[in-house]
């Protein structure tokens, strides 16, 4: 479902970013990547339970912006450390993929047809451990 919605953006959002007007900002760019509500309706009852941080720090980082910026660098092949400012900071969105790989999140999308099973099996593959990592 997910690729249906996004995929389709993907040759649109490569255009922009090549085209002389949008080569230097790439403002804009997240927009396309944005998870439609009907599909976040889906996907936010799946997620798990935030787990308290005991040290204080930071607020948590908006888990439907996370998921869109964790989509975007499955869809565009991008490394972590790539992925526009805009998006998040690249650490806290690997993290927050890794916490939610750790949970089955994404079994639980798939197994609610909002992901395919090429997508699932890249994000289980991505997450293993004793990988080489680009954050």
């Amino acid at each position: 479902m997910l690729n249906e919605l996004l995929g389709s953006r993907l040759g649109y959002m490569i255009f922009i970013a090549e085209s002389p007007e949008r080569r230097d900002t790439m403002a804009g760019m997240d927009e396309l990547y944005k998870i439609p509500d009907t599909v976040w309706e889906q996907i936010e009852p799946l997620l798990p339970p935030e787990l308290p941080n005991p040290r204080g720090g930071r607020p948590r980082m908006d888990n439907r912006r996370a998921m869109e910026a964790i989509l975007y660098v499955f869809r565009t092949g991008c490394k972590w450390s790539a992925l526009p400012r805009s998006m998040g900071a690249s650490s806290t969105v690997y993290r927050r993929f890794q916490e939610w790989r750790k949970s089955g999140l994404f079994q639980r999308m798939w197994r609610r047809d909002l992901l395919t099973y090429e997508e699932l099996e890249a994000m289980t593959w991505y997450g293993t451990e004793g990988e080489k990592r680009d954050v």
